[in-house]
């Protein structure tokens, strides 16, 4: 039996258009289960397009290359994927319709109008209703709007709307990640949609297991209500505690469960928002989601605190269970838009989507919400070592809606790595947490060597144990040297380098930041001498090129008598060679 499915896809908002974590399509089924759409994976999928691609249709910028966009996007949801698409060449077919063949068309007929709506694109598949595989998908974009593949900036972007819509094609649904493909708002002029972030590739894995093998780990857990009550449309967002890069997130089921699969091995920290904006709850609807019966009225809450998340530790393949996370009920706030500007007193643009920069990045950034006005310069944020906000507001004011905004001088490093940041929002008075989740895209980085904290000090008798790098860890460097803050003199540190991050406890708070298989030093690792208060570890960097790009990590285990157990543990520190 066959059932006919639409899907109204990239809700591409560029003002003004208001047009219509990775999840997954999923559907009830008998039993309590859910099932998944999905293509069978044995067999090449082949798509054709429109011959009127031939000749770029009215509403396609000359000079602009449709077919290898098309191509393009196909390309790198099926590299995701392990999906073999292959491109069938043109077809006289124009309109949608339940005919067998998977056709792209940009064709103004009336059927593809009547489809396509006040989308800018939309996707239509046929599946099969017992074992939910995917027979057939057809994409249509909308003749009414403009499209380009120059990156001009009154049109849309075609290999960005079709690396969606084919994102829909194998089974995605919309994702709450800010800057991942699979947002269901974009503008004009973007092309940001073209690179599928980590939390696309997290759907796409999770969809078609497949392509993992045992590369990647899982996180479960489950968001309740005080009392037990489950929540059923949590975003749970897994940030990297090393870099504060955004990398992917899930939706809580019915039942309050949450699954985060196909997470990359890593150390992270997490929490849970309401989806309510800029990712609306409708935006999820659809087969098991339903927007009606989500709770979008809780506060965003972490596991761990602000000050001291605590470390969310992924290995490949194992899966790693949560204790439940009881919400709060805080009165929610939320950040509403973003901007960024070069001037430091106002702004052109505003918009609930994902600001896309060039690292490096030094102007301004413009910050939205509720009485945001009103709220302290010490309740804005960014996270990891690569943003800041480098002062204080330089401007406020209010909309006629009732959101306020500032605007603050902003940093992007040059060696912030690629990927979406979220911002935050503290209100001060009543605790309350806002992301704007993968607000920052950063895009295109210039490499660089850098070192960066990835997990908290074990707190000796001189305080933090703090380990820490000037001088840029660069191929070659003879000079490079590590500086340990907080050591007692006339006692030893045992240096530690791995290939991978970990967090094994040893005691409360207090964490073992290498993985012990990869270690590069075993323990106890090469003695080193400590002076009071500071000591110098010149640790000299091999002139051998391909060590460049890598990523190790350091930590140092102290003797200190005064300490818990007679030793204290620096930070994990991610050096990142170049």
């Amino acid at each position: 039996m066959k059932a006919l499915a639409t899907c109204v896809v990239m809700v591409l908002l560029a003002l003004p258009w208001v047009l219509p974590g990775h999840t997954e399509s999923l559907f009830s089924v008998a039993g309590g289960g859910t099932a998944q759409l999905a293509w069978a994976t044995a067999s090449p999928i082949n798509w054709v397009w429109n011959a009127g691609l031939s000749t770029p249709p009215p509403n396609v910028v000359a000079g602009s290359n449709p077919v290898q966009a098309l191509a393009n996007a196909f390309g790198s949801v099926g590299g995701a994927s392990g999906l073999n698409f292959v491109n069938a060449g043109s077809s006289a077919l124009a309109s949608v319709a339940t005919d067998g063949t998977n056709l792209v068309t940009f064709a103004s007929t009336p059927q593809n109008l009547a489809a396509v709506g006040g989308a800018v694109a939309i996707t239509i598949f046929t599946f099969n209703t017992t074992n939910y595989r995917i027979l057939e998908a057809d994409v249509a974009f909308n003749p009414a709007v403009t499209f380009s593949t120059l990156g001009t900036a009154t049109a849309m972007d075609i290999e960005s709307v079709a690396a969606h819509e084919v994102g829909h094609l194998v089974g995605q649904k919309h994702s709450p990640v800010c800057h991942a493909t699979m947002f269901p708002f974009s503008g004009v002029g973007s092309t940001s949609g073209r690179t599928l972030s980590e939390d696309d590739r997290g759907g796409l894995r999770t969809i078609y297991p497949g392509t993992t093998g045992p590369n990647f780990g899982q996180v479960n857990f489950s968001v309740v209500r005080p009392g037990g009550l489950p929540v059923f449309g949590a975003h749970a967002v897994l940030q990297c505690l090393a870099t504060g890069a955004t990398i992917c997130g899930a939706v809580s089921l019915p039942n309050g469960t949450v699954q985060v699969k196909s997470v990359p091995p890593g150390i992270y920290s997490l929490y849970v928002e309401p989806l309510d904006g800029p990712f609306p709850s409708s935006s999820l609807n659809g087969g098991l989601w339903s927007s009606a019966a989500m709770d979008t009225t809780f506060s965003t809450t972490l596991h761990g605190s602000l000050s001291a998340p605590t470390p969310v530790v992924v290995k490949p393949g194992v899966t790693t269970t949560l204790p439940t996370l009881t919400v709060s009920t805080v009165v929610p706030i939320n950040v509403s838009g973003l901007a960024l500007t070069a001037i430091p007193n106002g702004f052109a643009s505003y918009t609930a989507l994902a600001a896309t920069t060039a690292a490096p990045y030094s102007q301004y950034l413009v910050i939205g919400g509720p009485q945001f006005h009103t709220l302290p310069d010490s309740a804005f944020s960014l996270p990891g070592p690569f943003l800041s906000l480098t002062g204080a507001s330089t401007a406020q004011g209010s909309f006629m809606g009732g959101d306020g905004w500032k605007i603050f001088p902003v940093s992007v490093a040059a060696a912030t790595p690629t990927g979406g940041y979220s911002v935050r929002v503290v209100n001060p008075a009543t605790g309350a947490i806002s992301y704007f989740t993968g607000g920052l895209d950063v895009q295109n980085p210039t490499p660089q060597a850098y070192t960066a904290p990835y997990l908290p000090a074990c707190v000796g008798s001189l305080g933090p144990l703090a380990l820490s790098s000037a001088v840029a860890p660069t191929v070659g460097n003879g000079s490079f040297a590590l500086t340990l803050g907080g050591t007692v003199g006339g006692q030893v540190g045992y240096y530690l380098l791995s290939g991978r991050p970990d967090a094994l406890l040893v005691r409360p708070s207090c964490y073992v930041a290498m993985d012990l298989a990869t270690l590069v030093l075993p323990l106890p690792g090469i003695p080193v001498p400590l002076a009071s208060g500071t000591t110098l570890i010149p640790s000299p960097i091999p002139n051998q090129a391909g060590l460049s790009g890598a990523d190790v990590y350091l930590q140092i285990v102290a003797t200190d008598p005064m300490a818990p157990s007679g030793v204290a543990l620096s930070n994990g520190l991610r050096v990142h060679l170049q």
